[in-house]
């Protein structure tokens, strides 16, 4: 399944009762030459309480952070299956609920719980350059940085479509002494008509096409921060739009939710 370019292979467990999905296992589907190829590997699964529950890997074989576009393939994957009876959906996550929302011309909504921190202009130094960057965890850590404020950290006339993502993303993921257990990085320019992200995915360890819930932290960076007004849209690498919207009250954040499309690139089986 394809969600604005993030790429995942969804694994039914109702129909693949025996599958333990394993570290090696994971990387080995992911591998997009020895494998299937994905950014990551999504588990549909029965719930006792709600329409369903949903797992998610890194192609790495990491676990245990939320995925915005993968959550949205799952609500497309179970409303075309028949396994929801309402387009309106409620599924668990690591012990959370989550909700989601079909809507027509293929787009999904996805419905984020609150962050669970939000920090503005955080200092941290890279390479010995003195940057200062914005962080919000959506249940997957992401720092955010506005690609104009870091200009003159640079000898050329940085851009969002030059700016070395796969070597500075991959500097500040792994940047322990600010994050122990690593971070996504995204890098965004705000203009009139949207918001153009480029996201270093954590597990994936690569620049990918979209990120969900990076798409999220950025919108959220760009109402507080810059006063960009509600809903946000998204340009994504992939030249898809997708589209955040939230409720600011109170000094606080609610309601987030994230909406694009989504598609079944195919179908099939695997060896193991």
């Amino acid at each position: 399944m394809v969600a604005a370019g993030n790429d995942f292979i969804l694994i039914d467990k109702v129909f693949n009762p025996e599958f333990i999905p394993s570290n090696k296992l994971i990387q080995q589907f992911c591998d997009r030459r020895f494998g299937i190829g994905a950014d990551g590997v999504l588990i549909f699964d029965k719930s006792k309480i709600y329409d369903f529950s949903m797992d998610y890997f890194n192609a790495d074989g990491t676990t245990g952070a939320l995925c915005g576009n993968g959550a949205r393939c799952v609500l497309k994957y179970a409303a075309i299956n028949k396994k929801v009876k309402t387009d309106n959906i409620l599924f668990e996550f690591h012990g959370e609920k989550y909700s989601g929302l079909i809507l027509n011309d293929g787009l999904v909504t996805f419905n984020l719980n609150k962050p669970k921190e939000i920090k503005l202009d955080m200092r941290m130094v890279i390479d010995g350059k003195d940057f200062v960057v914005n962080y919000v965890d959506v249940g997957t850590p992401h720092v955010v940085i506005v690609v104009n404020e870091i200009k003159d950290l640079f000898d050329f006339d940085l851009n969002i479509e030059n700016i070395p993502v796969e070597i500075l993303g991959k500097k500040i993921r792994y940047a322990k002494q600010y994050f122990i257990n690593g971070t996504n990085v995204n890098f965004i320019d705000i203009n009139q008509k949207y918001i153009t992200i480029r996201t270093y995915e954590r597990g994936v360890e690569s620049e990918t096409l979209a990120c969900g819930t990076g798409s999220v932290s950025a919108a959220i960076i760009a109402n507080l921060k810059y006063n960009v007004k509600l809903p946000v849209d998204l340009l994504t690498r992939s030249g898809e739009i997708l589209t955040v919207d939230f409720l600011y009250e109170n000094k606080k954040v609610k309601n987030m939710s994230l909406t694009g499309g989504v598609k079944i690139v195919y179908t099939g089986e695997i060896l193991i």
